[in-house]
């Protein structure tokens, strides 16, 4: 996705919100300047993913086509190339994802076909960005609250004989987690972790 995004576009999408044409022109420059990395130099098109902007001219490259898809459907849901989208039947959401390609075929995009999922949720658990996605709610996926757990136990033996540190860190783990998954139903889950990790650094 980063590197199919055309730094033209990106200039021309900033100019349309900001009316800043030195902005724009930093943009297009910052993007189309070699990068090296481990040295190798990068080619000179698409954004840079390591890039600190990188994320949020992602988010911002498909702001028009957003609101074209976002008017198809229920509800509608993008960050970066990772796009939920929830439809009233099987058929309408295969029709979407056949609209959602044309769109965003127009910047140089490509849907893959093994990246596009169709889940019933009237019988099954949908996923996306860490949450398990029902018809009633939000929870955090047992993968995610695994993943998590694995982390905090690496901090504790990672610093076990420096517990300042590993309780400092598990804090601003923890709080992440908390702030990301605040709108989860299992949030008591996140916290029930992270009452297990007070109790590894006293």
């Amino acid at each position: 996705y980063f590197y199919s995004m055309q730094p033209d576009a990106v200039a021309e999408q900033v100019l349309r919100v900001t009316d800043d044409p030195a902005l724009a022109m930093y943009l297009w420059l910052r993007f189309t300047s070699p990068v090296e990395a481990d040295g190798v130099i990068s080619p000179a098109a698409g954004v840079w993913p390591g890039d600190p902007l990188s994320g949020l001219m992602a988010n911002f490259y498909l702001a028009d086509e957003d609101r074209l898809i976002g008017a198809m459907l229920p509800v509608y849901l993008r960050y970066s190339d990772d796009i939920c989208l929830l439809a009233e039947s099987r058929s309408q959401a295969e029709d979407a994802v056949t609209r959602i390609r044309e769109i965003v075929g127009r910047r140089g995009l490509t849907v893959k076909d093994s990246s596009v999922q169709v889940v019933d949720l009237r019988k099954d658990v949908g996923a996306y960005l860490g949450f398990g996605v029902t018809l009633r709610d939000l929870h955090v996926a047992d993968e995610r609250l695994a993943r998590l757990q694995r982390r905090l136990e690496w901090l504790r033996d990672e610093y076990m004989w420096r517990p300042d540190v590993g309780r400092r860190k598990s804090i601003a783990l923890v709080r992440g987690a908390l702030a990301y998954y605040r709108n989860a139903r299992n949030l008591n889950e996140v916290l029930g972790l992270a009452r297990e990790a007070a109790g590894w650094f006293p």
